[in-house]
């Protein structure tokens, strides 16, 4: 502290933190990878990456929302063959890209950041390829018949001894015959398709025969292609980007197809494309998030600066928020600075980062005034020895709270624990920032301190305007007196106080597990955002907005026995959850999606099996099968609802699973499978209870490691414990949900209500020391450590109280239970640790006196 009181220190410091804060605001991008969902150990992670990297990523769906006949049938087809091309970014060589290179075409062909993209036009295109190949060969054959015919008569005739003529005639009408008995086997043929011409993309009888069913209506597409034809006005591009992209690579192929759709070439005449998926809903989260998060958190600072200047009247008194801010700049910048990317998990806890380091700064900073005021002398030398004194509680506070935060590493969710990590180096880096930059503030040798010492003087008289003008108009006078007997009552029966809050907390303690947590993204983003609206207008169209994956891998993968086992998976499950050809995806929970089964049937031998796959075009087999045959995919869709009932569907293609034949393991994966299990993790009370029970053992540890006394370690302890149960009950009264965030808040109330509880009960200790009865003690350390105490609560609590008006659900409902978690931590404080120091003090009077 000596050393930091040179300007060169705090000269220092504040570059530093500017350097960091750039760094953060330039690094860091947002972060929306499903790896913080779930841990990769888990069944459903573990699927979900293989299936990633067979078949490629959770896909991009750009939906061509138009009439189907207008889409199909006329030289629209053309332009969304073209537009699936792009999205692939096949270029065929020697050529460019749609729009050049430097197009968004172009760009997606650089990148090769695609796996595959599979569409309506390509599809219908490649069968066409495929019929007229098959056609090409027939006719082929027919003419090589007839003439092997023809050759067969004359040599025959020849043989026989007719003459030349006659062996000429034989021979004609062999031709003749074989002719007749090739053009009947075409006609057969062509009755069997409808056929009247060439298979082509722009043959409109050939494109109504593979797209379109006329028993379920004019215009309404085979239900057995919904992944492609969902309903009768739209179709649907599935673009699919390689395994393991970076989360910014994700992003530029997001904006690229986004670009791509938007171009000339490819516009639709009567229709639109949405782009949309449960990816990039993702994604769009987490921009949301970062992006919302900034004025919010500026507001915060605004409204913190004013609650610091209004109640907390010493010079200086902005200074504990600019060391909040450093705080803030340092870690973030240090995560730039280390390639880690913004989670949802990490913009929470900006605020939780700069409530502590305001309560250090603001408890330094008390104590440094009270000594000033009290002895005088040079600034420097009396906020080193006041420091030193009132120091060793603000350490072992903080001890404690990062002791709490260090129980979230036992969270089974990814998101959770980096949350706690953030939180922890948070408070070890505001502890740092309290207690060197701090000093060298409060000591006037960083630059701008004595400006804001100044510039927040003039709050002085503005405060003390308002409160003359509160208690002039509002009644406070007619609430001295209950006021003073309900603090006669409480000291009085410190026993009874303590039983009453025990009670509570056991009422909260039994509530936890109705606590209900959301963690459905579709709920946690603003309803106006245009990625959830894309997402809705997908399911409105198709029946479904997301996608679950069957995958089947071993070496028996395409046996018959198998296929067989996979059709009747798919059919029973369709049946099972609502589907039927009829009324198609709208009144379902689950939607046909593309199946190795839709290609080979299995019916017959291995080989006819095997004989029957090979003739299938690369195309598609490609999002099927591997090229090496050792994994099969079947995919089904799934439509937005919550997550418990979309648990009860993963779970019976989980037990279906589980019947695989000998050979094939069956897994399920995809990305709505791994949010449901992060809500079934996220859901558990145990988990919670768990958390919150090592996080308070981890604090008692720590502080029972600094005190060496059980007396010292109880006081503030009790308050602790009491507080979870208080904050619990106080959030299933106000009937508010848990996320992702504030699902950890256990662990938070305990870091809280340590610091504050140690913080008092420790200044209470010091102020017994002094002299005194316990009640002289305990006035004495509310009206110095309380007082600071109430300050940095009203300060965080402002902070906090910013959130709620967030309309992000995930910033706002994690606003609402911390801000009512703060204040119950802060309740409990209050009234736990002057009951406990009362029932201690009677007790060992008691035992001093037999």
């Amino acid at each position: 502290m000596a050393v930091a009181n040179r300007r060169s220190v705090g000269i220092a410091s504040v570059v530093v933190g500017l350097v960091f804060a750039a760094s953060a605001l330039v690094g860091l991008r947002p972060s929306a990878g499903t790896d913080s969902l779930v841990p990769k150990a888990t069944s459903a992670a573990e699927a979900t990456d293989r299936i990633r990297a067979k078949f490629g990523d959770d896909p991009i769906v750009v939906m061509a929302e138009e009439n189907l006949q207008q889409l199909l049938l006329t030289t629209e087809i053309g332009r969304l063959l073209q537009l699936e091309g792009c999205l692939g970014g096949r270029v065929p060589k020697g050529a460019k890209p749609y729009g050049g290179v430097n197009s968004p075409c172009g760009r997606i062909a650089k990148a090769g950041s695609v796996k595959r993209v599979y569409g309506p036009a390509t599809f219908i295109n490649e069968a066409a390829n495929q019929l007229t190949s098959a056609l090409g060969t027939e006719l082929r054959s027919a003419a090589s018949n007839v003439q092997r015919a023809t050759n067969a008569a004359r040599k025959q005739a020849l043989a026989a001894g007719q003459s030349p003529q006659a062996a000429a005639a034989a021979a004609a009408a062999a031709g003749q015959a074989e002719q007749g008995r090739s053009a009947a086997a075409l006609s057969r043929l062509q009755l069997q398709t409808g056929l009247k011409s060439l298979p082509s993309i722009a043959n409109s009888d050939f494109v109504t025969q593979v797209a379109f069913d006329g028993s379920r209506g004019l215009g309404q597409p085979k239900a057995r292609f919904s992944y492609l034809f969902p309903s009768a006005g739209a179709a649907l591009i599935q673009v699919r980007p390689k395994a393991g992209l970076s989360d910014s690579a994700k992003r530029a192929l997001t904006r690229d197809v986004e670009a791509a759709t938007k171009m000339p070439e490819f516009q639709l005449k009567a229709g639109r494309y949405v782009v949309t998926g449960a990816g990039v809903l993702a994604e769009s989260l987490a921009s949301e998030v970062a992006a919302g998060a900034i004025p919010l958190l500026l507001a915060a600072a605004a409204l913190m600066a004013l609650a610091l200047g209004l109640a907390f009247p010493v010079r200086a008194r902005l200074l504990p928020l600019l060391l909040a801010l450093l705080t803030a700049a340092l870690v973030f910048g240090g995560m730039a600075l280390f390639g880690m990317s913004l989670t949802v998990a990490a913009v929470g806890g900006v605020p939780v980062l700069i409530g502590l380091a305001v309560d250090y700064a603001v408890q330094l900073q008390a104590r440094s005034v009270e000594a000033l005021r009290r002895d005088g002398g040079a600034a420097g030398e009396t906020v080193v020895s006041a420091i030193g004194v009132g120091g060793p509680p603000v350490v072992t506070a903080a001890l404690g709270t990062a002791a709490g935060f260090l129980a979230l590493m036992l969270s089974p969710v990814p998101m959770v624990r980096g949350f706690g990590l953030v939180l922890i180096a948070g408070v070890a880096v505001a502890l740092v920032c309290a207690v060197l930059v701090g000093s060298a503030g409060l000591s006037g040798t960083i630059p701008g301190s004595r400006f804001t010492a100044r510039a927040a003087n003039w709050l002085d008289s503005a405060r003390l305007e308002a409160r003359d003008l509160i208690i002039g108009k509002l009644p406070f006078q007619k609430l001295a007196g209950p006021r003073v007997r309900l603090s006669a009552l409480l000291s009085a029966n410190p026993g009874t106080v303590l039983l009453v809050a025990a009670a509570v907390a056991s009422g909260g303690w039994a509530v936890e597990g109705q606590l209900n947590v959301e963690s459905d993204i579709t709920r946690l983003v603003p309803s106006g955002t245009p990625a959830l609206q894309d997402l809705q207008a997908l399911q409105a169209e198709t029946g479904v907005a997301g996608e679950v994956d069957l995958l089947l891998t071993g070496t028996a993968v395409t046996e018959p026995r198998t296929l067989a086992w996979l059709a009747g998976v798919q059919k029973d499950v369709l049946a099972r959850w609502g589907y039927s050809k009829t009324t198609g995806c709208k009144g379902s929970a689950v939607c046909p999606g593309v199946s190795l089964t839709d290609l080979v049937s299995g019916q017959g031998t291995p080989a006819a099996t095997q004989a029957a796959l090979a003739a299938v075009p690369e195309y598609f087999k490609s999002a099927v099968i591997t090229p090496q045959g050792d994994a099969v995919l079947t995919s089904f869709g799934v439509k937005l609802m919550p997550l418990s009932k979309q648990q009860a569907v993963f779970e019976d293609l989980r037990s279906r699973a589980a019947t695989a034949p000998s050979g094939v393991t069956a897994s399920v994966g995809g990305l709505p499978v791994v949010a449901a299990a992060a809500n079934d993790r996220l859901a558990d009370a145990d988990s919670r209870r768990l958390i919150t029970l090592v996080a308070l053992l981890l604090a008692a540890a720590v502080l029972m490691v600094a005190f060496r006394s059980w007396r010292r370690l109880a006081v503030p302890l009790s308050a602790t414990a009491l507080a979870t149960g208080w904050a619990t009950l106080a959030l299933w009264i106000l009937g508010v949900d848990l996320n992702p965030l504030s699902a950890a808040l256990g662990a938070l109330v305990i870091a809280i209500g340590t610091e504050f509880a140690v913080l008092l009960s420790e200044r209470q200790r010091a102020e017994s020391l002094l002299g005194g009865t316990v009640e002289d003690s305990l006035a004495r350390a509310f009206s110095t450590t309380g007082r600071a105490i109430g300050v940095s609560g009203l300060t965080v609590v402002m902070g906090f109280g910013v959130l709620v008006l967030s309309d992000i659900r995930v910033l706002r409902d994690f606003g609402i239970a911390t801000v009512v978690d703060l204040l119950v931590a802060l309740l409990a404080v209050v009234i736990v640790v002057p009951a406990m120091v009362r029932v201690l003090e009677r007790r060992r009077a008691g035992a001093e006196t037999e």
